[in-house]
């Protein structure tokens, strides 16, 4: 299978594989009900439970099941985002979420 870039940038954003080192970040995002409402998760209700998907991220990466990747504005380093493909046979879902801000 063919594996995509672990990192890629556009003109406004810095995407790469979301990571335990994101927690805080991902946390602070993924507790609002504003940007899980259309999600098929809840909000995150503890640090440990955003640690835990992240955790799972870098899983999938390893396993090539899906690939997560963080979205970091270029100009301040801000997290925006998370966007994922997940492999199903020979076709792929994309799904993607943004902070509330953006």
């Amino acid at each position: 299978m063919t594996r995509p870039p672990r990192t890629w940038e556009t003109e406004r954003l810095v995407a790469r594989p979301a990571v335990t080192g994101d927690a805080a970040a991902v946390f602070d995002y993924s507790r609002d009900p504003a940007v899980a409402k259309y999600m098929t998760w809840r909000p995150h209700g503890s640090i440990d439970e955003t640690r835990a998907f992240l955790e799972r991220c870098e899983r999938a990466w390893t396993e090539g099941s899906a690939f997560p990747w963080s979205l970091w504005l270029k100009d301040s380093g801000e997290f925006a985002g998370l966007v994922e493909i997940r492999v199903r046979g020979s076709a792929v879902d994309l799904g993607y979420a943004l902070s509330q801000r953006w």
